[in-house]
């Protein structure tokens, strides 16, 4: 907090300085085992309980559905393939989006 004057602690570091100790931190909080290790099945629950609590606001979830469908406009439909050969959104180059016409939704060989 600024009362009247310069920035203390935290505040006065740089956000690159900040990186930095809280990178030192966390290495020196693993190295004595004082940190903790998410296992799978924590992560899994700590996801669930997190997406419970999203999925209840009708308005974002409205909004984050917008986007994807907004998204999936712009690329190739879903199963389409390009040369016999199935293209997902991960392995499309910049190019594959912009040549969305030449790829073949039926899945036939042309």
């Amino acid at each position: 907090m600024v009362t009247g004057g310069k920035p203390r602690g935290f505040a006065a570091l740089s956000p690159e300085q900040r990186r930095e100790v809280a990178k030192r931190g966390g290495a020196a909080a693993h190295a004595s085992g004082r940190a903790h290790v998410w296992s799978a099945e924590e992560a899994r629950a700590a996801g669930k309980i997190g997406g419970a609590k999203v999925s209840q606001d009708r308005e974002f979830m409205a909004e984050i559905g917008r986007k994807g469908g907004q998204m999936r406009g712009r690329r190739a439909p879903l199963g389409a393939t390009k040369g016999g050969t199935l293209v997902f959104p991960a392995d499309r180059d910049e190019d594959d989006t912009a040549d969305a016409g030449d790829l073949d939704t039926d899945g036939g060989d042309s």
